[in-house]
């Protein structure tokens, strides 16, 4: 038996597995996209690992299974986000990232600087410190940078200047002061550039 690992983990998705079991999929900085199935964690069964759900950031020790899905051995809640879901816009962005990364995130790769983002989104989503489009501006430019895409895209030094202000907002920073129409462009233009490199975008 090997010796369990270590990483911290958000839960973007959780599916029913069989009759008493649940799938929790998410993002790892250290293994990227990741899954773990959870023994008792449905029907008439005590609830196995209860701090585990959606939208958490949590601390887990577990070990890898014969497949894509590992095996928990403890978790430790570090953060919750559960605030999000009291207003729909903002459980709606929540869902736009968790089924972005579903689509476009291969399994067991590091995406440290994209998880890291993700964290900070669902934070300020729960906080309701920013509009969703700059959220998800956030998140969107944190993934293109992190693909190596940015720079291709990025012909002006005004422009890229604007870059480097939005990858520090993703990466917890303030945010620059701007109008709600102009984060509505702004995440349209990521979109944009998501799209054109063969991302698969939420509908």
């Amino acid at each position: 038996m090997s010796d369990p690992l270590e990483t911290d983990f958000i839960a973007l998705r959780k599916i029913p597995y069989n009759e008493h079991s649940m799938i929790f999929s998410g993002i790892s900085p250290d293994y990227g996209r990741i899954g773990f199935i959870v023994q008792g964690a449905q029907g008439g069964y005590k609830r196995a690992f209860p701090e585990l759900e959606l939208f958490r950031l949590v601390h887990l020790q577990f070990t890898m299974g014969s497949g894509e899905l590992c095996h928990i051995k403890t978790v430790e809640l570090l953060e919750s986000f559960d605030e999000l879901s009291k207003s729909y816009p903002r459980y709606e962005a929540a869902n736009w990232i968790a089924v972005f990364c579903a689509l476009n995130l291969m399994p067991m790769l590091p995406h440290p600087h994209f998880a890291n983002a993700v964290e900070v989104a669902l934070r300020r989503l729960a906080k309701e410190e920013l509009l969703p489009e700059a959220i998800l501006t956030g998140v969107s430019i944190a993934f293109i940078f992190e693909e190596g895409w940015l720079a291709s895209a990025v012909q002006t030094k005004g422009a890229s200047e604007q870059c480097r202000i939005l990858l520090e907002m993703a990466a917890g920073n303030p945010p620059p002061v701007l109008s709600d129409e102009s984060w509505r462009q702004q995440f349209d233009w990521c979109r944009q550039l998501l799209l054109y490199n063969d991302c698969r975008l939420p509908e």
